[in-house]
């Protein structure tokens, strides 16, 4: 018995063009004088999404991506509920059986394990990525928006090691990096 279900590069396929794209630009619009590339694995890895300076390279792993858009459509169900359960000084946020909030909190379980080491599987309960999906519009803005930041964050890395050398630490260069990265998030 074979498994059926879809490896991460082939499920999300349709996005990569668009995580591409958004690497494209953050890459045009830095000071890094590299040629940087953007691979994707599906290779086991500590790090979902890394800079190799040394190799002028940005990794990004599946899983992550995975990862990343099921916590996206989860938070895109979850938030406005959250607040309303707030705003009217509820203590915690019970959920309608088969309700899109519950499908939220559930999304949101899954993306802690699609982040863990490897054997885990998309579950075949939640809706696949859709570029094309009305309902998923909250959650993909949400989800191009983390990328975008990340992908900043590690080109940032990346111009980082070129300054002050690979494997050298420098904290005031470091906050710089990070706040780069939040400011082309903006």
């Amino acid at each position: 018995m074979g498994d059926t279900l879809p490896n991460f590069s082939d499920l999300f396929i349709g996005y990569e063009a668009r995580i591409r794209a958004t690497f494209d630009s953050i890459v045009a619009t830095s000071s890094v004088n590299l040629p940087l590339k953007l691979e994707f694995t599906e290779k086991h890895s500590s790090m979902l999404f890394k800079c190799k300076p040394s190799e002028a390279s940005v990794t990004a792993d599946w899983h992550g991506i995975a990862s990343l858009w099921a916590m996206s459509p989860g938070v895109g169900r979850l938030c406005a509920a959250m607040f309303n359960a707030r705003r009217s000084g509820q203590a915690r946020l019970d959920f309608v059986e088969g309700s899109e909030e519950e499908l939220g909190y559930h999304f949101i379980h899954e993306a802690r394990a699609l982040a863990k080491p490897r054997g885990h599987r998309w579950n075949s309960y939640f809706p696949k990525p859709d570029l094309r999906s009305d309902r998923l519009i909250a959650g993909d803005v949400f989800f191009f928006r983390a990328i975008e930041w990340i992908l900043a964050h590690e080109v940032g890395y990346t111009l980082l090691a070129t300054m002050i050398g690979p494997g050298r630490r420098n904290k005031a260069a470091t906050r710089r990096v990070k706040r780069t990265a939040l400011q082309r998030a903006r």
